[in-house]
């Protein structure tokens, strides 16, 4: 015999569908015992299929930074799931049964309080890049230091030393200057989120450009 939710007739459940795939469960407390209650994302859509002892009971869209906590109810239950977005395509999924996290006991209130704040479309596509950081910093720097230790095998060895540390801190500099830029734009969402894209790329491409172009002039001005 199928099993039944509290209060909810079979019919009424949505249909399994083989497009989900497997995700992480919990024990909750289920009509007169316990039953799994589990999640399983859509390979096709950004939807997460919650599931009472595998029969799915309800549907949650998946949450985005610009709207961190999605949640749903088991209907006539308790039990609410809910899913954080996190910066690069992290997300945390746990269920409240009376407001209780099934996990540690905290409260929903607490949970939420710790839940990351909502971002524009700004600061979620360079405020969390990963390449406009200390990281991307490193790389980058380590990317134009071994490119020059690669090109220039047959210079003095303390040439080589100075050029390849001062093309490894002159990228890096470079990078955290325009870290620097964008947490200076992120408060200031009033702003046109395209005149606040347009900025950082001038920064970094159009200054180091014209950098270039300023000192091919004077190399090669007359004297």
């Amino acid at each position: 015999m199928q099993r039944q939710g509290i209060g909810v007739k079979g019919p009424r459940f949505l249909q399994p569908s083989d497009t989900y795939l497997a995700s992480r469960g919990w024990t909750i407390p289920w009509r007169d015992g316990h039953a799994q209650l589990s999640c399983a994302h859509s390979l096709e859509t950004r939807v997460l299929s919650v599931r009472v002892d595998g029969i799915e009971v309800a549907r949650l869209n998946r949450p985005t930074l610009g709207s961190p906590w999605a949640e749903c109810v088991v209907p006539n239950s308790p039990i609410r799931v809910v899913q954080i977005a996190y910066p690069h395509g992290r997300y945390r999924t746990t269920a409240f049964v009376n407001g209780i996290c099934v996990e540690d006991s905290r409260t929903d209130a607490q949970w939420s309080a710790t839940a990351p704040a909502a971002m524009d479309s700004f600061e979620g596509l360079f405020g969390t890049s990963r390449w406009f950081s200390p990281l991307g910093g490193l790389w980058f720097g380590l990317l134009f230091s071994l490119a020059f230790l690669a090109e220039s095998s047959g210079v003095a060895a303390m040439t080589r030393l100075v050029g390849a540390v001062s093309l490894f801190i002159l990228p890096f500099v470079w990078v955290m200057f325009n870290v620097g830029v964008i947490r200076w734009l992120i408060p200031r969402r009033s702003w046109p989120n395209g005149l606040r894209r347009l900025i950082v790329i001038l920064t970094f491409l159009g200054v180091p450009l014209l950098g270039i172009l300023v000192a091919q002039a004077i190399t090669t001005a007359p004297k």
